[in-house]
């Protein structure tokens, strides 16, 4: 169980044992929080002690120092866990981050829309010259019109979602107002068989009601 609660910055407390050397990263993520927001809580513990968020803490504290005080306050996750799992979490943490990769031809195409100058803030001089070495390799080029087929392709699935889910509703009109609405045809079928089922246990009860009665 995790706690959402808003907490001075300087009231949460770094790991003094934090495994990840984070100095190079905190202009980065500063700058990160500065254009698109904070966005990922840090999560702590019930002493606020940081369990995930090193580097946003550090970034942020820089926020702060450079005169950004809507940052002196900030919601955090308090979480439950016990000390010997949040040691493993600081580990998985950071672990679990270095083993995505960069898929090449769609991350090119994806920085055509991005300036040079973001571009730059993201990546250094010699990962974008690599970058563009490698995507000169034809194999490696994703043209307009693979773009434009991956995109009609997850607007298929989308379409083919909704009609199943669309053919899966029935029309019903409310016996008592004359509403008409959708239901699930699973519901709609439940019902009638109720209905059913009740129309068939009054008449049994209106047949026997005059059993027994004569004298």
């Amino acid at each position: 169980m995790a706690e959402l609660k808003k907490l001075k910055l300087d009231k949460i407390i770094p790991y003094e044992n934090n495994p990840r050397d984070n100095e190079i990263a905190i202009e980065a993520v500063a700058t990160s929080i500065e254009r698109y927001g904070y966005n990922q809580p840090i999560v702590v513990d019930e002493n606020y002690m940081i369990i995930v968020g090193h580097t946003r803490h550090l970034a942020l504290k820089r926020l702060v120092a450079q005169g950004n005080k809507k940052y002196r306050d900030i919601p955090v996750l308090i979480s439950e866990m016990p000390e010997s799992l949040a040691r493993e979490h600081r580990i998985a943490d950071n672990k679990t981050g270095e083993l995505s990769t960069w898929y090449t031809p769609y991350l090119r195409a994806e920085l055509r829309d991005v300036s040079d100058e973001e571009a730059r803030e993201m990546f250094t001089e010699g990962e974008l010259n690599a970058l563009r070495e490698v995507t000169m390799n034809p194999e490696w080029q994703v043209t307009e019109e693979e773009i434009a087929a991956q995109r009609q392709r997850m607007e298929d699935r989308a379409a083919q979602t909704r009609a199943k889910q669309d053919s899966n509703l029935v029309e019903v009109t409310c016996e008592h107002c004359s509403e008409k609405f959708f239901v699930s045809r699973q519901n709609a079928v439940a019902s009638a068989d109720m209905d059913e089922n009740k129309i068939i246990n009054d008449e049994a009860k209106a047949a026997t009601s005059g059993v027994g009665e004569e004298t």
